[in-house]
C-alpha cells in the first residue's frame, strides 16, 4: 500500500513547491513594479532650479536656455531613460532656428514745438525683433487696449483712423488686472494666453493699416 502512495505523494510534495515558487516569483514582481503616486514636492527642487535667475529666462539659443536644456538631459540619464536617438545615444535633436535681433534702434517724439522727446533703448522701451528694417516718420495714435471683440460688441478702432500711423496701445485688455472685474470675466476667456493677446494686436493694427505699433506697459515693471 505505502510503494503504491509514495510516486502520489511526491507529486502532490512538487505541485505545491512550484505553486509556492510561482506565488513567489510574482509577489517580488509585482512589488518591483510598483511605483508610487508622483507629488508636487518630487518636482520642487528641479522646477525651483529651472526657473531661478541662474536659466536667465531659459529663452532659445541663449545661454541659460543651453544650460537649462543640459540640466534637463542629464536627469535623463540620470533615471535611464532611453534617448529616441538610439544611433549616438543623445538625448538632443538638432535643428536650425532663424534668430532676429536688434543692430541699432532709435525712438522720439516731436511736440510740434521743436522740443524733441529722445527715449532710450532697454531703459524707456524695448523692441521685439521682427524680420525686416523700418525707418517711419508718423503720428501717433492712442488705441485704447488695440481689441476688436465683435461678439462682446468692443472695438477701439471703431472711432480711430490709424492708416498710415503709429498705434499706442494699452497692455493686456480691460480689467485684466482685477480678475473678479466685469471686464476680467468677459475677455479672458477670449485671450486665455499673454502671447496670444499680443500677436492678436499686432495682427488687428497691421489689418487697420498701421505702420507700427507700441506697448504701452500699465504695470511700471
Amino acid at each position: 500500500m505505502s510503494a503504491y502512495n509514495e510516486p502520489k505523494l511526491k507529486n502532490m510534495r512538487l505541485r505545491k513547491l512550484s505553486f509556492l515558487v510561482l506565488f513567489f516569483c510574482k509577489a517580488i514582481l509585482f512589488s518591483q513594479t510598483h511605483v508610487p503616486n508622483p507629488v508636487k514636492s518630487d518636482f520642487s527642487g528641479t522646477l525651483s532650479f529651472l526657473a531661478s535667475d541662474w536659466m536667465e529666462g531659459r529663452e532659445a539659443t541663449s545661454k541659460g536656455g543651453f544650460k537649462a536644456a543640459d540640466y534637463i538631459a542629464s536627469m535623463m540619464a540620470l533615471y535611464q531613460l532611453v534617448p529616441y536617438n538610439t544611433d549616438n545615444s543623445s538625448f538632443f535633436q538638432d535643428f536650425k532656428i532663424l534668430k532676429h535681433h536688434v543692430k541699432s534702434v532709435s525712438l522720439g517724439i516731436d511736440n510740434g514745438d521743436k522740443n524733441s522727446i529722445l527715449f532710450l533703448s532697454q531703459t524707456d522701451f524695448e523692441v521685439t525683433p521682427v524680420d525686416l528694417s523700418l525707418k517711419k516718420e508718423a503720428e501717433i495714435v492712442f488705441a485704447g487696449y488695440g481689441l476688436s471683440v465683435l461678439k462682446e460688441n468692443y472695438d477701439d478702432y471703431k472711432k480711430t483712423a490709424v492708416k498710415g500711423k503709429i498705434v499706442l496701445v494699452l497692455n493686456g485688455f480691460p480689467g485684466y488686472q482685477d480678475s473678479v472685474s466685469v471686464g476680467y470675466k468677459k475677455f479672458k476667456k477670449w485671450f486665455p494666453e499673454e502671447n496670444d493677446l499680443e500677436e492678436t494686436k499686432i495682427q488687428n493694427a497691421k489689418e487697420k493699416g498701421a505702420v507700427a505699433i507700441i506697448f504701452l506697459d500699465t504695470k511700471g515693471d
